[in-house]
């Protein structure tokens, strides 16, 4: 059974087992006039229509059976809805076959413990026309021609049909009298309403619970805290989520049966973080008055962009107090994917059709596990493409060697001689990007401690481990580094190519991507770039760096052999991977099925820069300041500017050397 299959029948399973529960929508809408001064928010934009009332815990886990019965990668059910008295819904199953309902007698209470993410979710698949799908673009995901709202900027989209009404909107629904054209202060007038339930109440705490355990009341309750418009509860019972932020949070409004009388006036304001549920916070939905369901509009698919680099600057950030990595003295570039098949079946079509001397190619590439070309070999040449599909994922079983080549290849400006050998893929001391004289042949040992480090003068090269981690962590706005690759200390989800978010690695024996593929396109994942733009430095392949990882002197794991740093983890390992404090060993003569790579380039050519000569200034420059306290004024100034004067002209130089790396 696939898995749209599986959502129609969870959903089937879903309207016969709680038939009995009420299932006509309360998302029932109800139109909102423009008029008005406005509120303290503004003026609204015409009319407009809302839910007559807050979402229900049966609309709710309607939502979840349909995008959420296999996996909820984005959390839109919180376990609190199952276990605390004011979560409203049941779920039943394992991963791969979720059921949801709603707790006997809460079904139409107000959903809550729905994080401000999850709401905008909800109208987004209430736009798409409530597709029975899994959560994911054209689902419960958006971007800037798709979806109420492009879920990677968290905006609108200008076509919504359905979305989360703004703070405007909200008042102009709750408090809005259309017969005298103005805002009231009160949901129903101009005086505050008794709490309780029933005509021009409204459920507020006022010194004791305003009804019955639960205490939170029917969003169906046909009179309690009617609106002039129509609308129902948007006074007390449930705070309601808006669109609007302040700062880091989300406004949301109404007061709650948690909250005093002075909550349910037409200006208070309550905030909360975005990713947070809280037990008393629900929502309701605006659309316009007559939603259509648009029809999914398919970006033209960009020609993939080889060789693809972003720019890594902010010279002299500082080191990773957690693991003393990631400074760098000059800006460089390096590649904003991982290396795919198709760059490397150019680069073997380019060096190998007359013969393959150093195994640039592995048969595991064809027949192996997430090998993804294929080798064609015709009147004694051979010839190289991606197999069908295979094209934008990244290349796999290369290694370390094999990747030194093809810097050199690059480096040469991709000459296509169909051989390899000095001025295509080898290089000695002073051509070339690497000095390839002592690499072993194939699978062949060698003497690890006689390798070459980068050549001065490198146009391409694989990335430091300095170079590679600060691409990945560093956040210069912020001068500081995130433990994840995807500016958070927080792992993303694990997650297949089809979301925006999240990253393709296993987390408690699931799999982020799966079958038919298991490896994500190296493109995948837009949202979760880092902040200088790559992608998929955490998940996907493990990436190599250009250090040795330990080098066969013991104390740790494999620390008695010579092998190169990996970085990022893989589709294959858990989040251990992706993680800042992660470095794992390599032997540089294997290419295994979770190895794969980028590069990383400086097109005037790479000349290294110390810091070591810069911070003999600074410390002296302190040294001198600490003498000034001990020393006569007039002396002490003199020292000082004599000082300053003798480290002028090593500072220049200094500059200058810069400069000269860097330009």
């Amino acid at each position: 059974m696939n898995i749209f299959a599986y959502s129609a029948f969870i959903a089937l399973f879903y309207l016969t087992f709680n038939g009995s529960e009420s299932s006509a929508k309360a998302s029932q809408m109800v139109v909102i006039r423009d008029g008005g001064d406005g509120s303290s928010c503004g003026r609204v934009s015409g009319d407009f229509a809302m839910a007559k009332s807050e979402t229900t815990n049966t609309e709710y886990a309607e939502f979840l059976n349909a995008v959420a019965a296999l996996d909820d990668p984005y959390r839109l059910f919180s376990p609190m809805m199952e276990t605390h008295f004011w979560g409203g819904i049941l779920r039943e199953g394992e991963r791969g076959g979720f059921r949801y309902a709603p707790k006997p007698g809460y079904a139409d209470l107000p959903v809550t413990f729905v994080s401000w993410y999850s709401t905008v979710r909800y109208a987004n698949w209430m736009h798409y026309g409530e597709p029975l799908k899994p959560a994911g673009l054209g689902v419960t995901e958006g971007d800037d021609s798709n979806g109420a709202y492009d879920t990677a900027k968290w905006v609108r989209n200008k076509g919504a049909q359905y979305w989360l009404p703004n703070c405007a909107e909200w008042r102009q629904a709750a408090f809005f009298d259309p017969a005298e054209n103005k805002l009231r202060r009160y949901v129903t007038g101009n005086e505050l309403p008794p709490a309780g339930v029933g005509p021009s109440s409204a459920n507020y705490f006022n010194g004791h619970w305003a009804a019955p355990f639960p205490h939170l009341i029917s969003a169906r309750e046909a009179d309690t805290a009617r609106s002039a418009s129509g609308t129902v509860g948007q006074a007390g019972n449930a705070l309601e989520w808006v669109e609007d932020p302040i700062g880091g949070q989300r406004i949301a409004l109404g007061g709650s049966l948690l909250l005093p009388a002075a909550a349910v006036r037409s200006e208070y304001v309550d905030t909360e973080y975005p990713d947070v549920t809280i037990s008393s916070i629900g929502f309701r939905v605006a659309s316009r008055i007559s939603p259509l369901v648009p029809e999914f509009v398919k970006s033209p698919d960009a020609p993939f962009k080889q060789y693809e680099f972003v720019r890594v600057g902010d010279t002299g950030n500082p080191d990773d107090p957690r693991t003393g990595r990631g400074r760098v003295e000059y800006d460089f570039d390096i590649g904003k994917y991982e290396l795919s098949n198709q760059e490397y079946a150019e680069f073997l079509n380019a060096v190998a059709s007359e013969g393959d001397t150093f195994g640039l190619f592995k048969a595991d590439m064809q027949t192996g596990v997430v090998g993804g070309l294929e080798k064609i070999s015709e009147d004694g040449k051979a010839r190289y493409r991606s197999k069908p599909g295979w094209e934008t994922r990244p290349v796999t079983y290369v290694s370390w060697f094999d990747l030194a080549r093809m810097a050199n290849w690059l480096h040469y400006g991709r000459p296509a001689t169909g051989r390899q050998e000095l001025g295509t893929t080898e290089g000695d001391e002073k051509t070339g990007a690497y000095d390839t004289r002592v690499f072993p042949a194939p699978m062949a040992s060698f003497d690890s401690s006689r390798l070459p480090t980068r050549n001065l003068g490198a146009k391409f090269f694989i990335p430091s481990d300095n170079e590679w981690y600060k691409a990945a962590y560093y956040n210069a706005e912020l001068r500081r580094y995130f433990k994840y690759p995807t500016k958070s200390d927080i792992p993303p989800n694990p997650a297949s190519e089809r979301m925006l978010t999240g990253a393709n690695y296993t987390l408690r024996e699931q799999l982020g991507e799966g079958t038919p593929y298991f490896v994500s396109r190296v493109d995948a994942f837009a949202a979760s770039e880092s902040y200088y733009g790559t992608r998929q430095q955490g998940g996907n392949v493990w990436e190599w760096v250009e250090d040795w990882r330990s080098k066969g002197e013991g104390g740790c794991w494999r620390c008695d052999e010579w092998t190169k740093g990996m970085r990022g983890g893989s589709f294959n390992y858990t989040e251990i991977g992706l993680s800042a404090e992660n470095l794992d060993p390599g032997a540089p003569e294997l290419g295994l099925f979770v190895y794969g790579a980028r590069l990383a380039r400086i097109e005037e050519g790479w000349e290294p820069v110390s810091s070591a000569s810069v911070s003999t200034i600074i410390n002296t420059l302190s040294e001198k300041t600490a003498q000034l306290k001990s020393r006569p004024v007039y002396l002490a100034l003199t020292s000082f500017f004599a000082g300053v004067v003798s480290l002028g002209t090593a500072w220049l130089v200094i500059a200058h050397y810069r400069r000269r790396s860097i330009n």
